[in-house]
């Protein structure tokens, strides 16, 4: 190898050494998917049971949706929280991991209830409780979210923006001009009854404020406030501790 052409050749690498740095530097690098919450968030999460990889990104994306529709869903009860997650389940997920991740209930549930409290179910949410609760839905997302199945994220996100349109009774296309009015909801879960019955047996009154043979009343309505104190009459010594159960539908 003559002179020449090591010369050359060393300019060469040089140059080609001196292109990777600038290029490294200038490369932008790409945002998180998924800010880090505050640390007080990031510990409440910490103790969030882990589950399979792509299961997760579906959690982490009806988490996240949930967060970004917060306000959009009246929810002032634990009742009605219960009856959101169930919902959310079932026709998000349509049931493919219920019961798959008791664990994970378990973990999830307990750190809810420190969120909200062991209230009885139809005790209110305070406004406290209710920001508390927006940002641990964001944390559940954050702890959850795994960017390699972020096209699973996505395409749940979609799935989930969905099924709260529907809870809300929304339409995706409504003409302004013409606003198409809500379908009753008629299926009630009380079953006429007038309460309902849990997993463990014990009874709560029902979330319609008035429970007919055919309850045509929104199953995710408030209780009157006589059915509320005829709970807390009956219930004094109940604390909730239903969402274990509720999060088996996620």
């Amino acid at each position: 190898m003559n002179l020449n052409f090591r010369f050359i050749l060393g300019l060469l690498l040089i140059g080609l050494a001196i292109y990777i740095s600038l290029y490294d530097k200038k490369a932008p690098v790409a945002p998180p998917k998924l800010e880090k919450p505050s640390q007080e968030v990031v510990e409440l999460v910490s103790s969030l049971y882990e589950i399979d990889n792509r299961d997760s990104a579906e959690y982490s994306a009806i988490f996240y949706t949930m967060w970004k529709e917060y306000d959009k869903v009246d929810i002032n009860t634990n009742l009605q929280l219960q009856y959101y997650l169930q919902y959310l389940g079932e026709n998000v997920l349509k049931g493919e991991n219920t019961g798959k991740y008791p664990e994970w209930s378990i973990s999830a549930s307990g750190i809810l209830s420190q969120v909200v409290g062991k209230q009885d179910e139809n005790e209110p949410i305070t406004e406290e409780e209710k920001k508390k609760l927006k940002d641990l839905l964001y944390g559940f997302a954050w702890k959850m979210y795994i960017p390699e199945y972020d096209s699973v994220f996505e395409e749940y996100k979609d799935k989930t923006l969905k099924a709260i349109k529907d809870y809300n009774n929304e339409e995706d296309d409504e003409d302004p001009d013409n606003p198409v009015p809500p379908n009753p909801i008629e299926d009630c879960i009380c079953e006429g009854k007038g309460y309902v019955v849990h997993g463990d047996g014990h009874r709560s009154p029902c979330p319609c404020v008035e429970s007919g043979e055919e309850c045509e009343h929104d199953p995710k309505c408030g209780s009157s406030k006589q059915e509320k104190a005829d709970y807390s009459n009956s219930n004094k010594t109940y604390k909730s501790s239903f969402f274990s159960k509720v999060f088996r539908c996620l």
